[in-house]
C-alpha cells in the first residue's frame, strides 16, 4: 500500500501542478479533467478528504467557473502535503 500511496502523491503533485497552471490560464474544462481524474484516484485508495477536496473543486469550477477556486486549491494542497508528509 505504501508504494501504491507514494505513486499517487507523486502523480497528484503534478494534477496539481496542471490545475494550477490551467486556472492561471483560464482553461476551466483542463481544471475539471484534473480535478475529476484526482477525485477518481483519491476515491480508488479510500483517501477520503483528498476525494472531497477535488469533488469540492470540481463542483465549484462546473457550476461557477474558476472565479473564486484559490481557497479550494489551497485546502486540496494542504490535504496532498499532509498525505506525502505521512508516507515519507
Amino acid at each position: 500500500m505504501a508504494k501504491l500511496l507514494h505513486v499517487f502523491v507523486c502523480q497528484a503533485g503534478d494534477d496539481l501542478a496542471e490545475i494550477r497552471r490551467a486556472t492561471s490560464s483560464a482553461e476551466a474544462q483542463t481544471v475539471l479533467r484534473a480535478a475529476h481524474h484526482l477525485k477518481g484516484a483519491a476515491a480508488n485508495l479510500a483517501l477520503e478528504c483528498i476525494r472531497k477536496s477535488a469533488f469540492s473543486l470540481e463542483t465549484h469550477v462546473r457550476d461557477h467557473g474558476l472565479p473564486g477556486v484559490e481557497s479550494l486549491l489551497d485546502a486540496l494542497q494542504a490535504e496532498l502535503a499532509a498525505l506525502e508528509a505521512a508516507v515519507r
